[in-house]
């Protein structure tokens, strides 16, 4: 899904780690219908918590 952010033929070894990072935290935070339109960070906080709680 990164990739749809850059354009094609871009070597990934070109772009900074800031820029992955920005894309990264973008798709994130965006709704997914597969997750009942949670965002995926949402679900992993979910899943930290719990699996806290159990240890």
């Amino acid at each position: 899904m990164i990739r749809r952010d850059l354009p094609k033929g871009l070597s990934l070894d070109t772009v900074s780690p800031a820029r992955i990072a920005t894309i990264q935290a973008k798709l994130n935070g965006s709704p997914r219908r597969l997750l009942d339109y949670d965002t995926p960070a949402e679900r992993f906080a979910i899943a930290a918590g719990s699996a806290q709680r159990l240890a």
